[in-house]
């Protein structure tokens, strides 16, 4: 029998390392490096509203977003959205901008995100009695402040599998509590 050369020894020690070294590399971050993304999807605002009327009535409607992405981690957004209700006829819409910070940068992505925009509210039939249309519906200021999660199901095409943004709509009208803001759907990432 003929004893091992250090030529085998080796090549067997690269064959056993190749994979432990592999497994133990920074995972790439993400499928594709995107430039920017849109986003659609379904959003449900819960709000404030069982004072007046006695009962939460949620608001139904969708988002549309674009992030320009900075880097892995850090994007601008810009985002827009319109919810309404069938009952006491409410209805939102609100424009907003701001950063987002992804948490993790692979096909699970965590993102925190704060935005500064404006917003208006039309709720004239939940304050009956109120002759003035200014104390129920709003031009005005807001914020959002949330994350969620996104998941890369392909290359290009991604899921948000929720959001969660708080946010007053508009800034004056409902200051005491929030919005609560909830959205799933799609996106393409270019």
């Amino acid at each position: 029998m003929e004893k091992p050369s250090i030529a085998t020894f080796a090549l067997f020690g690269a064959l056993i390392l190749t994979p432990l070294l592999t497994l133990a590399q920074a995972p790439k971050p993400s499928l594709s490096v995107a430039s920017s993304d849109v986003f659609a999807g379904f959003v449900v605002n819960v709000p404030d509203y069982s004072v007046a009327v006695g009962s939460t009535h949620n608001l139904q409607g969708y988002e549309l977003a674009y992030t320009l992405h900075l880097g892995n981690r850090l994007g601008l957004t810009a985002a827009g959205g319109q919810s309404f209700s069938t009952a006491y006829s409410p209805g939102t819409y609100q424009l907003t901008v701001g950063p987002r910070f992804n948490i993790l940068t692979g096909r699970f992505r965590p993102y925190g995100t704060a935005q500064f925009g404006v917003s208006n509210q039309d709720s004239d039939n939940l304050h009956p009695g109120e002759l003035t249309a200014a104390f129920s519906r709003r031009n005005a200021l807001t914020y959002r402040v949330g994350g969620g999660a996104d998941y890369q199901l392909t290359r290009r095409i991604y899921w948000r599998m929720a959001q969660w943004t708080a946010q007053p709509v508009p800034l004056p009208r409902h200051a005491s509590s929030l919005f609560q803001n909830f959205t799933t759907g799609l996106g393409y990432q270019f």
